[in-house]
Formats: structure tokens, C-alpha cells, sequence
């Protein structure tokens, strides 16, 4: 039993090392700065409205949504991922 418990303290320990390691390795993206118009602002903080509650880049995109994008792309002013989708605040 003693093995075991030594195991999966192991496992334990590797699970934390990586998630710490996770945060550590995407803090300078989280906390960088992206172009917004002619400022940089905090890349939390940036958002854009007219792109606001887009879908996830894996759900096809509606041809409105794809001219928003577009738009907005070819004003310079930023353009958020499409990882996750954007949130009302256009982030």
C-alpha cells in the first residue's frame, strides 16, 4: 500500500510541476500588449465591439460574421482569436 500511495504522490507532484510550468510559460502572452488603434493596451483589456460574440473557429462562420471580421481587419484596429469564440465585450 505504502507503494502506491508513493505513486500516485508522484503523479501528484508531475500534475503540479506541469500546470505551474503552463502558467509560468503563458504569462508573458496573458499579460502582453497587442495594438489597439495607435496605443498598445493590456491584451485583457483590449476588446472590440463590433466583434463581439463570435463562434468558436471550429463553428462555421456566417458570412455577416465573416464581412465583420473583415471590416474590421482592414481598419487596422485589433481582432481578437476565435479560439474560444469572443464574449459580449468582444475579447
Amino acid at each position: 500500500m505504502e507503494l502506491s500511495q508513493r505513486r500516485w504522490a508522484r503523479v501528484g507532484w508531475w500534475t503540479l510541476a506541469f500546470v505551474v510550468g503552463l502558467c509560468v510559460f503563458a504569462a508573458p502572452w496573458s499579460f502582453g500588449s497587442v495594438r489597439v488603434g495607435n496605443i498598445d493596451a493590456p491584451r485583457y483589456a483590449a476588446s472590440n465591439l463590433e466583434l463581439n460574440l463570435l463562434p468558436p473557429y471550429w463553428h462555421s462562420l456566417p458570412a455577416d460574421d465573416a464581412a465583420r471580421i473583415d471590416r474590421v481587419a482592414a481598419s487596422t484596429a485589433y481582432v481578437p482569436g476565435r479560439v474560444l469564440g469572443t464574449d459580449a465585450l468582444g475579447r
